[in-house]
């Protein structure tokens, strides 16, 4: 009996600060830096010998550069497909940023240039929750940590603004 009032007790604790962090205000604009951590899977077709197509999956967790705040240790997962033609590439996809039980989505696209970070940009699509009407999009810059395993680590600029 007494366990399962301790727990009660710690549900009922539990989802009252998460409402409560959920109910916090956004601002109606802003400019965030985030840095992420990404796990990269997927894919590769090689076409011709010259030409490449990857298909790929990247799953990340996002930091706020203030150590708080939006999109602080909070996840995202992008999709997308690179095609490479004699070692440079086009690529185009889409992420979602989450925070807390709201989202924001997004298309990007970038270029891959041997021996450089992966760069690029991307807008916002739309969003769920607090981010309804979301606009704006982001710019990242990524490099690779352990490529044989898929791991990355992104830079991001990210420009919102809401209703």
């Amino acid at each position: 009996m007494k366990k399962s009032c301790c727990h009660s007790v710690f549900a009922t604790l539990l989802t009252l600060s998460t409402a409560n962090a959920l109910a916090d205000p956004i601002p109606k604009s802003g400019t965030l830096d985030l840095h992420t951590a990404y796990k990269s899977s997927g894919e590769m077709h090689q076409v011709t010998d010259s030409r490449t197509y990857f298909f790929v999956t990247w799953l990340g967790i996002s930091y706020n550069s203030m150590g708080s705040g939006l999109f602080h240790a909070s996840p995202v997962l992008c999709g997308g497909y690179l095609e490479m033609v004699g070692g440079n590439g086009a690529s185009k996809g889409l992420c979602t940023f989450g925070d807390g039980l709201d989202k924001i989505h997004g298309e990007w696209s970038g270029i891959t240039v041997p021996n450089a970070p992966y760069e690029g940009s991307g807008r916002f699509t739309g969003g769920t929750g607090r981010f309804t009407g979301v606009t704006g999009g982001w710019k990242f810059k990524c490099i690779p940590v352990n490529l044989a395993a898929g791991q990355w680590s992104c830079e991001q600029k990210v420009d919102y603004k809401l209703p």
